[in-house]
């Protein structure tokens, strides 16, 4: 049995500031190998596209049968080329080579029985293409990891990666219906959206996406909101290969600085949770949908469906979102749970799950993530209700004439449905982005409440956006101390440091600068009423992906404005100016004379 070398990962930095090459099961793997190992796949992903999704349609056997013989030449170079043996990955135990090895010969078999018209071996070969590219993005993630001198880079660099590919997918003519073209910038916005789980959109997910289309936008919805790192490290768990100490310490800033050594049991429960809730959420929406659809339609609505409540996303495959299934129970026994299990966070859930079996004590994260949560619930679903009422009275008082007729008086039944619409409201804007009403209706008060909503957000390590419940929570602490004159902040028992009291200060600062950048930005470049602008540029901030009815009518370069902020805020704005402009200081060397300042 042949050895494992072990070697330190903390020092992969030569004594002259060159990046060493990784060693790998006794050899060496240059980067290049890697980045070509990539590109080969890509090409032979495209090549498979272009022989089977938009050369077949044309006449002409021979132009055929060249593509044909072309596509089996380039396939057995790169695939010869791809997994020679010996060179197979990082750290690689001897199952992890076995299974290596067995991926390319079925690769050269089905690229094979493929080109020479067997049809069925292609979903094989589609399937392998799929596969071996996870592991060499995994391997990617890992290199780019222990050369980088800041780990926390590999996250926006991992989101940029998934944003660029998506685009170039998306762009694909399997991917869209016949009709207008989709441009390279309602690609990268769609995609953006995707993966940064918002839901803004400004071409049609129902109508002008394939099924092929709406498969990519759902697998980078599920990419994005777990994030790569969780799915690589996980997929290579599985397959045999070890995680590496700086590994850990970089999957430990993703989960927003969890202990080491609960990273790779956290990471485990993060990816089984999200399968188990998909799951039961695709069973439970299969009797939703009321269109006459067949089962594989079902299936496939309920899956996308799933996927996009569970991770926060708000896409849908309805043009009006769920306003067809506004007062169905379905609609809120299912999508309601999926979205509260996504936007607690899985230290909350995995802390609540050990309670339950092994008796365990709440964590002071827990108690206020819930108590924040419960709080926002109702007091947004009463202010929502109070907002619509006084919306109602409005329009009874005459300030919309036309409707002075039918709103002298309100139901008991138009109570309840209100009552409903808040309540789903009240979950959904805080980051969900799914509405069961029209959000061009709305009144002034139910925008500013839902604003404020969608800038609470969700809870952190979840799936949600927005600043974040422990935010929120932690502010509110900290403004309650200084007003009771205390010197410290507390919270069930528990006193909070001072340091935290700030970073959620700071946090909250980073988003509304970012809200008001970019609502100016718009401001300068679109024709639209302020409200409208900044309920957009609050959605596109705060990951949440309701529209004021914009969205699809914004300049290009409002799209571009709507993404960056989009991108910025799923990353977090203050994180990503730490790592991209400051250093991380140890200690203070030295302190400055105190002085104090007036504040009114």
């Amino acid at each position: 049995m042949p050895q494992l070398t072990v070697y330190s990962t903390l020092s992969s930095m030569s004594r002259n500031g060159q990046a060493r090459p990784i060693p790998v099961d006794g050899q060496v793997l240059p980067p290049r190998v890697l980045l070509r190992r990539l590109g080969m796949l890509m090409l032979a992903a495209i090549l498979a596209a272009l022989d089977r999704g938009f050369i077949q349609p044309i006449v002409g056997p021979v132009w055929i049968h060249s593509l044909q013989i072309l596509c089996m030449g380039v396939y057995m170079v790169d695939f010869w080329i791809l997994l020679p043996p010996g060179r197979l990955g990082m750290l690689a135990t001897r199952q992890f080579v076995s299974v290596a090895r067995l991926l390319h010969s079925l690769l050269v078999i089905s690229a094979i029985l493929g080109t020479l018209q067997y049809n069925q071996a292609w979903v094989l070969f589609d399937l392998l293409v799929v596969l071996m590219l996870s592991i060499n993005l995994w391997w990617l993630n890992m290199l780019i990891s222990r050369i980088l001198a800041k780990p926390e880079l590999l996250l926006p660099m991992g989101f940029m990666l998934l944003i660029a590919i998506g685009t170039v997918l998306l762009k694909l003519p399997l991917a869209t219906v016949p009709g207008p073209k989709l441009s390279w910038t309602d690609s990268l916005f769609t995609i953006t959206s995707a993966v940064c789980v918002t839901g803004l959109i400004v071409r049609d997910t129902a109508t002008d996406f394939t099924p092929f289309g709406q498969a990519i936008i759902g697998i980078f919805i599920l990419l994005g909101g777990l994030g790569i790192m969780i799915f690589g490290t996980v997929f290579a768990m599985l397959l045999g290969a070890r995680t590496s100490l700086r590994d850990e310490i970089t999957l430990s800033r993703v989960l927003n600085d969890q202990p080491l050594q609960n990273v790779v049991k956290l990471t485990q429960f993060i990816l089984l949770c999200t399968l188990v809730c998909i799951l039961i959420g695709t069973i439970a929406m299969i009797p939703m949908w009321h269109e006459p659809l067949s089962f594989s339609e079902r299936l496939g609505y309920s899956l996308f469906h799933s996927v996009s409540a569970f991770c926060n996303a708000g896409f849908a495959l309805k043009s009006d979102s769920l306003m067809g299934y506004r007062y169905s129970m379905l609609s809120h026994m299912v999508v309601v749970p999926l979205l509260v299990v996504g936007g607690l966070g899985f230290p909350v859930i995995s802390n609540l799950y050990a309670k339950l079996r092994h008796k365990t004590r709440l964590t002071l994260h827990t108690k206020t993530v819930l108590t924040t949560t419960a709080v926002l619930y109702v007091g947004g679903t009463v202010l929502l209700f109070a907002a619509q009422l006084a919306g109602h009275a409005h329009d009874a008082a005459g300030l919309n004439v036309t409707a002075n007729a039918q709103h002298d008086a309100i139901t008991v039944g138009e109570l309840g449905g209100k009552l409903a619409d808040a309540s789903f409201l009240s979950w959904s804007s805080r980051t969900a982005g799914f509405n069961t009403i029209d959000m061009n209706n709305l009144s002034s008060g139910e925008y500013f409440v839902t604003m404020l909503l969608m800038m609470a957000g969700g809870s952190p390590s979840g799936t949600a956006g927005g600043m974040r419940t422990t935010t929120v929570a932690l502010i509110f602490l900290g403004l309650l101390a200084t007003l009771r004159q205390k010197d410290e902040a507390s919270a069930f028992g528990r006193r909070l440091d001072e340091s935290l009291i700030r970073k959620a200060a700071a946090m909250g600062s980073c988003y509304i600068a970012l809200v008001s950048c970019s609502a100016f930005l718009l401001c300068l470049s679109e024709p639209f009423p302020f409200y409208r602008i900044l309920f957009e540029v609050v959605s596109a901030a705060t990951c949440t992906g309701l529209s004021a009815g914009i969205t699809g009518e914004l300049t290009t370069f409002g799209k571009y404005v709507i993404i960056g902020t989009m991108f910025l805020g799923r990353l977090g704005p203050m994180g990503l100016l730490v790592i991209l402009f400051f250093k991380t200081v140890q200690g203070p060397r030295y302190r400055f004379a105190r002085e104090d300042v007036l504040l009114g």
